[in-house]
């Protein structure tokens, strides 16, 4: 592994706001960055590529890790089986809520939202996967959100 400190410069920031948007509060992104290099420091695995992969991983599992303990926590507070029992329930209702309004979209709305949201994909995977240009994916998925709002707010009346 290159050395820690060329290795802390060259990818503290980019682990900070990846950790940033994960967390959405500085001081947690600041807890997670520093145990992501701490855990770079002490491991003992020879990474030769992909560290900046690993580094986010680990980056991203830490952040997982705190919003289990988290919710652990707070469920532990809560203590009502009840509350946990009609807060599942209203999630459910939302899913299927949200699903309907999907199936009422145009298929190629559908299709953007989808790989973005569920699949997961990269506008550039997108534009690959449906032969388009990364424009019109971004105006094809900006536009099935609007589409997909509209729907929903409509529900609402």
């Amino acid at each position: 592994m290159k050395n820690m400190e060329q290795v802390y410069q060259d990818y503290y920031s980019a682990v900070f706001f990846y950790a940033l948007s994960l967390s959405k509060n500085v001081h947690e992104a600041e807890e997670i960055t520093s145990e992501t290099f701490y855990r770079a420091l002490i491991s003992s695995m020879e990474v030769k590529e992909g560290l900046r992969f690993w580094l986010f991983r680990v980056c991203k599992n830490l952040w997982l890790d705190e919003v289990r303990r988290r919710k652990r926590f707070s469920m532990a507070q809560e203590g009502s089986v009840e509350d946990e029992a009609l807060s599942k329930l209203i999630q459910k209702e939302e899913n299927y809520r949200l699903y309907g309004a999907l199936l009422t979209l145009p298929p190629r709305y559908r299709e953007y939202l989808y790989l973005f949201y569920f699949a997961r994909h990269r506008i550039r995977e997108i534009a690959a996967l449906t032969g388009e240009t990364e424009g019109a994916v971004k105006t094809g998925l900006s536009r099935a959100r609007a589409a997909l709002r509209k729907r929903l707010k409509e529900e609402e009346r």
